[in-house]
């Protein structure tokens, strides 16, 4: 039932993302400079994960975030990931990209349990100079199975 829950989430979440950013125009956006700002931040949510402590993994989080993810929900949605792809290890940045409001980092992480890469996104709105967390997805084929 848990998992249930989590993927209905999941999966609304992606769809409004997605559906926002389809909808608005692409923007030139500089790999470094997102990279310089987007990169520590990441760092300090995925080795909390592994630690299981939300407040150090919700603490760049915008208030939207903090709301749709909340400590309860963090600690189902973090046990599911570890079962099914253990702890995060290690990360490496691939390309920002800007659409409309927002802009993504995309890194390739692995993980213990996963032999591929898993791939996660982190967005955050354009021209906020706190660089708080808008959005956080994580996808690899264990994550995906059932």
């Amino acid at each position: 039932m848990r998992f249930k829950k989590f993927s209905i989430l999941f999966v609304l979440i992606v769809m409004v993302s997605l559906f926002t950013a389809c909808s608005q125009k692409s923007v030139k956006v500089n790999d470094e400079e997102v990279k310089n700002y987007s990169e520590p931040i990441l760092e300090s949510i995925l080795m909390a994960a592994n630690k299981d402590d939300y407040s150090t993994y919700s603490k760049d989080f915008s208030e939207k975030m903090k709301d749709a993810l909340t400590e309860t929900n963090f600690k189902e949605q973090n046990k599911l990931i570890k079962d099914k792809i253990g702890e995060y290890k290690s990360k490496q940045f691939v390309k920002a990209q800007a659409k409309g409001d927002y802009i993504t980092a995309i890194y390739s992480a692995k993980y213990s349990n996963e032999p591929n890469d898993v791939m996660v996104t982190i967005t955050f709105k354009n021209g906020d100079e706190n660089h708080k967390v808008e959005g956080l997805f994580m996808t690899s084929p264990k994550l995906a199975s059932k």
